[in-house]
């Protein structure tokens, strides 16, 4: 039997938070400045909280640069095609998710995590979605209960 995501339950406030680390980059090896400001610009623009569960995925190649940024998070890693993404997927057991959870966040815009957002929504659950302006799967935007664009990285300015 598969739980429903309660939001009335105390201490239902709290969020998971799936962090794909390379699709908000925008980039296959990002440097630790560019995860440490995107985890700025995602806990700005979500609020996302310390009470909060992250887990960030990434490849072996762009591990160190991303736990460096992310240190509070569980922390994942898988390479190879989809890498990331198949990580985070396998991380999340939707029924310990419902009973813990109401909002998930899912930060990246792969098409992947569309079936993971309905299933979600579905049961209950908030799932917003963040990605960068042009990266967002369309299937993944209608999936979720709403929708967070970023800016493109060339349109912002990094500040050192």
């Amino acid at each position: 039997m598969s739980s429903r995501c309660d939001r009335r339950r105390p201490g239902s406030d709290r969020a998971l938070v799936l962090v794909d680390a390379e699709n908000i980059a925008s980039v296959a090896l990002p440097s630790e400045l560019r995860c440490t400001a995107d985890r700025a610009e995602l806990r700005r623009a979500l609020g996302v909280r310390e009470s909060d569960h992250v887990i960030v995925a990434s490849s072996h190649r762009a591990a160190r640069a991303v736990w460096w940024a992310w240190p509070a998070a569980r922390r994942i890693v898988k390479s190879g095609p989809d890498g990331a993404d198949l990580a985070l997927l396998r991380a999340v057991d939707v029924d310990d998710v419902c009973s813990r959870f109401t909002r998930i966040v899912i930060a990246s815009g792969d098409g992947i995590f569309a079936d993971l957002a309905i299933e979600l929504t579905d049961r209950g659950a908030e799932v917003i979605v963040i990605a960068r302006r042009g990266s967002i799967s369309d299937r993944l935007a209608r999936s979720a209960s709403r929708t967070v664009v970023l800016p493109k990285l060339g349109d912002t300015i990094l500040a050192a």
